[in-house]
């Protein structure tokens, strides 16, 4: 397992993502997940990547849901969105009304690897109080991805506001990587 120390030396950038995790990015090419229960993700964050990766589970336990998003013409509570360019950009609606349809169900635990394609919608929940993950990113697709807004209010800015700065950053991985046994 990776120490805090060993974290600190890649130099990489330390943020509190809107999807309720605090991430470690190095050159938008490897990232480490640290979810607890200090990080909540928010319900419905179905969202997909502008690239592919691999992911391993280096503790813990997650549930990945995939689903399909189908355009409908009666008037619904879910809306498609995309954003085009980094976080921080606006989204864009693409579909006012759509059905979303879970297609499957997978869980991973400590040493799985799973692969997610950049087109690919998807939605996580940890099973355990922490886990942590690694992630290594193909190259960029391109700068598009896409996000399910469930009630038409998408809690990212939400999420946002309550982002913690970097030294809370550090504090919730130091906490999460604590007692890793446990999970």
């Amino acid at each position: 397992m990776i120490t805090i120390d060993e974290l600190r030396k890649l130099n990489g950038r330390v943020r509190y993502s809107a999807m309720g995790v605090v991430k470690i990015g190095v050159d938008f090419k490897e990232f480490w997940h640290f979810y607890s229960d200090q990080t909540p993700i928010p319900e419905g964050n179905i969202h997909s990547h502008p690239y592919a990766y691999e992911s391993k589970i280096l503790f813990g336990g997650i549930r990945h849901s995939i689903y399909d998003v189908v355009p409908i013409e009666e008037e619904t509570q879910q809306n498609y969105q995309a954003r085009f360019g980094r976080a921080g950009t606006p989204l864009t609606v693409i579909h006012d009304n759509i059905d979303i349809i879970e297609s499957a169900t997978f869980d991973t635990y400590k040493n799985d690897e799973h692969y997610i394609d950049h087109s690919t919608l998807h939605k996580i929940a940890p099973l355990t109080s922490k886990c942590v993950t690694y992630l290594k990113a193909e190259p960029w697709q391109n700068k598009l991805y896409f996000v399910v807004d469930k009630d038409r209010q998408y809690t990212r800015e939400e999420a946002l506001a309550q982002r913690a700065s970097e030294s809370e950053c550090w504090e919730i991985i130091r906490y999460t990587l604590d007692d890793d046994d446990n999970c």
